[in-house]
Formats: C-alpha cells, structure tokens, sequence
C-alpha cells in the first residue's frame, strides 16, 4: 500500500508522510475540540474518517521505515 504514488527519495517520502500526519492529527484536535457543534454527528463521522486516514498514513509511513538499511 503506498500513499504517495511518485517514486522519490526515502527520506523526502518519510518527510511527506510525517508532514501529512501531521496535518491529520491538527485536523482531528480541531474538530475535537469543538465546543457547542450544530452537528455533532458529522463531526465525529469526519473524526472517525480521519483517524482511518492516520491509520492507513501510519502503516504505509511503517513500510517505508522497514526499508531503511535494505537494498
């Protein structure tokens, strides 16, 4: 499973996953965070969306890692 498609560096690739994880994370603290929602329902629907996007982020950024030292 690869989440970014363009062949690149190991180490640019690792950078672009942590910078999306990141951008993932601030998403889910900010609708967390939200106080007195008119819909709380599709907020924790677009929660519960993200965290399987920071799932599957997780797991491919996990694959590149284990190729660190390999040829």
């Amino acid at each position: 499973m690869k989440f970014f498609a363009k062949q690149v560096g190991l180490k640019s690739d690792i950078e672009r996953h942590r910078k999306k994880e990141q951008e993932i994370r601030e998403a889910i603290a900010k609708l967390s965070n939200k106080q007195n929602s008119d819909d709380e329902f599709m907020d924790d629907v677009f929660i519960n969306a993200y965290e399987h996007s920071l799932d599957i982020l997780l797991q491919s950024k996990l694959k590149l890692v284990n190729k660190i030292g390999r040829k």
